[in-house]
């Protein structure tokens, strides 16, 4: 069973018809075919797997241009970004990751915008230079673009980087932290970078690190401290986060509302874990966006399990 035949099957539930418009498994073809559902066409634009034929044969007034511009599938057709020049929006194309650097070098005439390049992937501080560096680039998305690195730093220090961004950027590693003394390091910003680990704050416990930020980390392993009360959210919802986190562990904090806290989770929660632990209070709306969902398991448990259908509109695993 497919996504369009549960669409198909169950058509009065309440879906968010906006999500599903968008959804990489729900085509235009199938759109055209079931007419007579609420699609949202404005949000169709988003949808990845449109196809260039599908853009070509839609009304102009029914495509959201801006939203298009965004849409990955814009960069393997990119005969649409001459055809529709003067409609689509020139910053959201530009930091289109689908956009690459071939692209942008082969098209030197089109209307490519810097602050959009500034976020795109793809860039790399040769471009910056080749196109002037002191253009209108935004230099907070430039310093935490991932094709920047330290070296480029070093070699470049004059340049208006953004010393928080620049420290979260996830190609800073915290041996560059440690051995680039010179480069005015961020506390927030180490603070949410995902290479940090546990080891390096106990090291550096005099380092102005962001508390919040850390829980917020998904990088960082927190360990489970059973002194910290189990009311103290921020930590618990932190911890639930925590890629290392087992079962045996959140046995050990009973206390905590754990099935709220982790049924989103895949690879923590399935649905045998759900029903064989019905009793549980778990987190129905998070459970449907499990990635473990499958269309034939939402099929069977109707009536089961209370599905939250707009979770489920949005979940790209069905």
């Amino acid at each position: 069973m497919e996504l369009s035949d549960l669409i198909l099957q169950e058509p009065d539930k309440p879906w968010d018809w906006s999500a599903l418009s968008q959804h990489p498994q729900v085509t235009m073809e199938f759109m055209n075919e079931t007419s007579h559902l609420p699609w949202d066409w404005v949000s169709m634009s988003a949808n990845p797997s449109l196809t260039e034929d599908d853009v070509m044969e839609t009304p102009e007034f029914a495509i959201q241009w801006d939203t298009l511009s965004a849409n990955p599938m814009l960069g393997s057709y990119q005969s649409l970004l001459t055809t529709f020049e003067d409609l689509l929006n020139w910053e959201e194309v530009s930091g289109n990751p689908s956009i690459t650097l071939d692209c942008i070098q082969d098209n030197p005439g089109l209307p490519w915008d810097r602050h959009g390049l500034s976020r795109n992937p793809h860039l790399t501080l040769d471009q910056i230079r080749r196109m002037g560096v002191w253009g209108d680039w935004d230099w907070k998305e430039v310093s935490r673009n991932p094709s920047i690195y330290v070296e480029d730093v070093l070699e470049s220090p004059t340049y208006p980087w953004d010393w928080n961004a620049l420290s979260s950027n996830t190609n800073v590693t915290m041996s560059d932290a440690k051995f680039c003394p010179t480069i005015p390091w961020d506390g927030d910003g180490l603070s949410s970078n995902p290479n940090l680990t546990w080891t390096v704050i106990e090291q550096s416990a005099s380092f102005p690190w962001n508390w919040v930020k850390i829980y917020e980390n998904t990088g960082v392993n927190v360990p489970i401290i059973p002194g910290v009360p189990p009311g103290y959210d921020l930590y618990w919802s932190r911890i639930a986060k925590n890629p290392r986190l087992q079962w045996r562990e959140i046995n050990c904090v009973p206390n905590v509302s754990w099935e709220c806290l982790v049924a989103g989770r895949g690879d923590l929660v399935t649905i045998d874990t759900v029903t064989s632990n019905m009793e549980r209070a778990w987190n129905w709306n998070a459970f449907s966006e499990n990635c473990t969902l499958t269309v034939e398991i939402v099929s069977r448990c109707i009536g089961t399990i209370p599905w939250d259908w707009n979770r489920l509109s949005r979940n790209s695993h069905l």
